[in-house]
């Protein structure tokens, strides 16, 4: 870990252990958004020899799938772990004995969820510090897109046991979606919160300085902490710093460009950052100037690069144009920056951004009342099913591609209700009109 993250992290760590050492059973950390990659690098750093901490800690990395099931999933996902410690090679100097603990179901309890769970650890907390003055930190780091609201009832069963005294509890929360802030309300004695001072965009311009301290590219150097501290002015939006940075940048890369147009990939990012600030002034005007540079540079990479780069660098550049566009009601211009991003994405076989550049391609002609190009947009779209594989097609907006053919009165032209569901059913299931339904209500952001 490097120097500047370190810190932060050892920060972090005082914070938590003077939290922990009161008589509570949770910890809650609570970070700024743009901080929350810090929460996985505090995590593995006190998992950590360098941490020079004497508390034990489990890392309780599993999804929450539902308040019945949960105990008895975390039971068998702490009992995994334990496994795999008994047999991990340890450096000689830690003092090691295997921990012979195991679940016992028995302790069920239907009235109170989280009773399993608590009886156990408990024990297994007792059983490992024995006559210690240490504690047992068990933190979650739930890894699944989860219902909030029924892993804070768990929460809630769980805090309204006994804990061992020796036992912490902690969870995170982001400032402005604070899920477990109830927790100081219904447990005030039992429940301590901790805001750890991170400043990470500072941290990353410490990185930065670091690594251009060693590097032979002075320029190269100069141009990542420039560039660090660009996207920080943009963050912490400073119009003022931000032009400088800006200008720094595009001066750095261009000049290296001359030698080196693998570097275009740079320019095309200092300006991509800047129509992005811009836009975030409500400022389009400048914002499209900024894309026009962005999209000028990216043209200017084809034939000097590597295809899979120079298109992509093309196919996004475009569709931030057309975002920009499609603020401002520009449909036409905007589905024909989507329409040629569409075309770039195919020639570096990008399939994933080709699907989401011809949907967005359909939903500018809806905007317009063009139902029938709309739909051909989304038909040409819906055919890469096949290019974009399973895994895709779940995990990206294909699915409201689906949603807009399946509601479109054009469709049946040209596919039927049968041959989508011949298709569909093979890579989402023979109830795929239900994921569509469900995915759009959970994913309705996307819809515009």
């Amino acid at each position: 870990m490097s120097n500047a993250i370190e810190q932060i992290a050892k920060r972090m760590l005082y914070l938590w252990e003077d939290a922990a050492s009161h008589p509570v059973k949770s910890v809650r950390i609570v970070v700024e958004r743009e901080d929350e990659s810090m929460l996985e690098a505090f995590y593995d750093y006190m998992l950590t020899m360098e941490a020079e901490q004497e508390d034990l800690v489990f890392l309780l990395e599993l999804p929450f799938n539902s308040i019945d099931t949960f105990s008895a999933e975390l039971l068998a996902y702490v009992y995994e772990e334990i496994k795999c410690w008994n047999i991990a090679e340890k450096p000689k100097e830690i003092p090691f004995s295997p921990i012979t603990w195991q679940p016992d179901y028995d302790t069920a309890n239907s009235e109170n969820r989280a009773q399993l769970a608590v009886e156990n650890l408990n024990f297994l907390t007792q059983n490992l510090l024995a006559d210690s003055e240490v504690k047992c930190n068990f933190i979650f780091h739930i890894t699944n897109e989860f219902n909030k609201k029924e892993f804070y009832k768990w929460l809630r069963e769980a805090l309204q046991l006994p804990f061992d005294a020796k036992m912490v509890w902690g969870v995170s929360d982001l400032k402005g979606n604070e899920i477990f802030k109830a927790l100081e309300k219904d447990f005030p004695t039992e429940t301590i919160s901790i805001s750890p001072p991170i400043n990470l965009g500072r941290a990353m311009e410490n990185l930065a300085e670091q690594a251009a301290a060693i590097d032979n590219d002075d320029a190269g150097a100069e141009f990542r902490v420039k560039l660090v501290k660009l996207m920080n002015s943009v963050k912490n939006r400073d119009e003022s710093l931000t032009q400088v940075y800006g200008k720094q940048c595009i001066g750095i890369a261009a000049e290296k460009v001359a030698t080196d147009a693998n570097w275009l990939s740079q320019v095309v990012t200092v300006y991509t950052i800047l129509y992005t600030d811009k836009i975030g002034y409500r400022q389009y005007e400048d914002a499209l100037y900024f894309a026009d540079k962005a999209i000028e540079a990216s043209r200017l990479s084809e034939g000097r690069v590597d295809p899979s780069m120079s298109y992509r660098l093309i196919g996004h550049s475009l569709m931030g144009k057309g975002g920009i566009q499609t603020t401002l009601k520009k449909w036409t211009q905007a589905t024909e920056n989507y329409q040629e991003a569409s075309q770039a994405y195919a020639r570096c076989n990008d399939y994933l951004m080709q699907c989401d550049a011809l949907r967005m391609c359909g939903w500018c002609m809806q905007k317009q009342g063009e139902e029938e190009a709309a739909a051909n947009y989304y038909i040409e779209a819906y055919n890469l099913v096949e290019k974009l594989g399973k895994d895709l097609v779940e995990n990206s907006t294909f699915p409201l591609v689906v949603k807009q053919l399946l509601n479109n009165p054009y469709r049946l032209k040209k596919i039927s209700d049968e041959d989508m569901d011949k298709t569909l059913s093979s890579v989402l299931g023979a109830d795929w009109r239900t994921y569509i339904q469900m995915y759009g209500k959970v994913i309705n952001k996307y819809d515009e």
